[in-house]
């Protein structure tokens, strides 16, 4: 499945990451994405993904709490359920952040 890692973010902050979804189908797909965490947001979270298309989708986290951070989003395409596809975004919250400059 697919993975979205949005890397370590310090507290109180935000980051995002785009994701492409494609459909390689014959029919236009009309797609509905589902969270399972409210730290995360994903926009948007309607939309119609005409045939050999493909769209973009903003994934973002607004951090409020330290630690691990791991949400799943469900994409779901109307009038196929068997279809459903999970995209599982990571992130570690930390209160100070270095990094090594050479």
């Amino acid at each position: 499945d697919p993975y979205v890692d949005l890397g370590m973010v310090l507290l109180n902050a935000s980051t995002s990451k785009y994701v492409e979804l494609a459909n390689t189908g014959a029919l236009k797909a009309s797609v509905t994405v589902v969270l399972d965490d409210d730290t995360v947001s994903i926009q948007p979270t309607t939309l119609t993904i005409l045939p050999d298309n493909v769209e973009t989708v903003k994934v973002e986290l607004h951090t409020n709490k330290l630690g691990a951070v791991h949400a799943v989003a469900t994409i779901n395409i109307a009038g196929y359920p068997t279809a459903a596809k999970t995209l599982d975004i990571s992130a570690l919250v930390m209160d100070q952040h270095v990094d090594l400059v050479r």
